[in-house]
């Protein structure tokens, strides 16, 4: 495992390096994993402050994290050094692993944003493994052998894991008996909201 997200953190830094020396063609436009996209007036994946999937004492714990990360992403950094092209979606469905080699998959969600989301988003499915320590401890140094990190870009790590689960809550409720089931709808905004309840509580 360890070897494997040590491959998976260089593979991002790489995709980030290569995005920081890229020029956009003329006209090139993507949407942006910036404060609007997460708390504008129309996030990128929908607003959760409608979700049905919140019950009262929970919703309330969920919008004064909602007060933090706001508080906190309106003066994170936002410079050349750690915001640019991402890839914006990189659960375990769209890392590929053969023969140690990673290949990243699915693109949809491409668009500006701060480089922290990405190792966020690669993070996020595996909290809950008895090994997570590890895996974000690797995940973390393969991507430093690559580019860099400030301590202050690792101490965000959580508040970009709760702008995931704020994504998460969003993308939910307005696919629901669409893409997903009520009770699987119930379920990911169940675990979205610990995660943010988890960051308000400074844990």
């Amino acid at each position: 495992a360890r070897q494997i997200f040590t491959e998976i953190g260089r593979t991002i830094a790489h995709m980030h390096n290569v995005t920081a020396a890229w020029t956009p063609p003329s006209g090139f436009a993507r949407h942006a994993w910036d404060f609007d996209g997460f708390f504008g007036a129309n996030p990128n994946w929908g607003r959760f402050e409608t979700s049905p999937f919140l019950d009262g004492p929970r919703r309330e714990l969920v919008l004064r994290a909602r007060e933090k990360a706001v508080r906190a992403l309106l003066t994170y950094e936002r410079s050349a050094r750690n915001f640019g092209i991402i890839h914006a979606d990189l659960v375990r469905e769209n890392v590929l692993v053969h023969d140690g080699a990673i290949r990243i998959i699915d693109f949809d969600d491409c668009g500006h944003g701060w480089h922290m989301y990405d190792l966020a988003v690669a993070l996020y499915q595996n909290r809950d493994e008895a090994i997570y320590p590890l895996i974000e401890d690797a995940l973390l140094k393969g991507y430093r052998q690559e580019r860099e990190l400030t301590a202050r870009d690792i101490a965000a790590l959580p508040l970009f894991s709760a702008l995931r689960a704020f994504a998460f809550l969003g993308w939910v409720q307005s696919r629901v008996e669409g893409d997903i089931t009520r009770e699987v709808g119930l379920r990911m905004s169940a675990i979205a909201a610990d995660v943010v309840i988890a960051y308000l509580h400074g844990e």
